[in-house]
């Protein structure tokens, strides 16, 4: 081999090793990178749509019992940010940012926690009508127990409600508001887990009614959510109705109509 053919080889070599190095670096970067996003996504659907990643990774912290870091956690996460203040989403940072406080103990800073959430819901009534959702629910393969207190003789299915749904944001039209005056809001379709605002919210109804009692009752907050939900805001003949009458059996306890809420 010659000399100059000996240097080519060399180079050879050290620009396969340079690739082999490098491939195996983005190998590991990509494993320590799914790591994280599982472990951060164990109570969530991803990164994708509101909340966020880092909400998830506080209901992470939540569920092994850190609750003043979730807490933490919870205030400091991103959410969305509308002219009027915040939007829907931070139901959930508020509702769970109130159990948080719940569960150590500070009735008080959890009850204000929970009326933010409510209010926020109580302003925007019509949410779920912004919605863009499937008629038809997938069937869920989930083992379920039957019910052993009160059987039904229907033929029920259990369905899989979608984790991220597209909700409408904004005006199509902002003509008025340039003519009169006002904040443009342009239209939008943004993702969501709708799911997980129920579950907030019929949580914040619940928490509520314990840290109030009978005064519950007397709440004017309490009796807009009632007057609210039994509008019924959603799609007629809707598998969404579902999520409405849950909501609204709470809401009737926290007003004294046991025999409603059952109902």
């Amino acid at each position: 081999m010659l000399p100059m053919d000996f240097i080519k080889f060399r180079i050879n070599r050290s620009g396969e090793q340079r690739l082999r190095i490098g491939k195996a670096i983005a190998a590991v970067c990509l494993f320590l990178a799914l790591s994280l996003f599982s472990s951060t996504t164990s109570y969530g659907p991803g990164s994708s749509g509101y909340p966020r990643i880092d909400y998830w990774a506080s209901m992470t912290e939540f569920y092994e019992g850190e609750f003043r870091s979730a807490a933490t956690g919870f205030n400091r996460t991103s959410r969305i940010k509308s002219p009027e203040g915040e939007w829907i989403d931070s139901i959930c940072h508020r509702a769970m940012l109130g159990e948080c406080f719940y569960q150590m103990g500070q009735s008080r800073l959890a009850l204000q926690q929970y009326d933010m959430a409510l209010s926020l819901f109580a302003n925007n009534p019509q949410w779920m009508l912004r919605l863009y959702m499937p008629n038809v629910l997938p069937q869920s393969f989930r083992s379920t127990r039957k019910v052993t207190w009160g059987p039904s003789s229907r033929q029920m299915v259990m369905g899989k409600t979608p984790e991220s749904i597209t909700i409408f944001r904004g005006r199509l039209d902002n003509f008025l508001v340039l003519q009169q005056g006002g904040t443009v809001q342009p239209a939008m379709l943004t993702p969501i887990n709708a799911r997980e605002i129920v579950r907030c919210l019929t949580l914040a109804i619940r928490r509520r009614t314990e840290l109030l009692g009978v005064t519950c009752r007397l709440s004017p907050l309490t009796n807009r959510v009632v007057e609210n939900l039994e509008q019924r805001p959603a799609v007629a003949n809707h598998w969404t109705q579902g999520w409405v009458s849950l909501m609204l059996g709470v809401a009737k306890d926290s007003v004294g109509e046991s025999q409603a809420a059952v109902a």
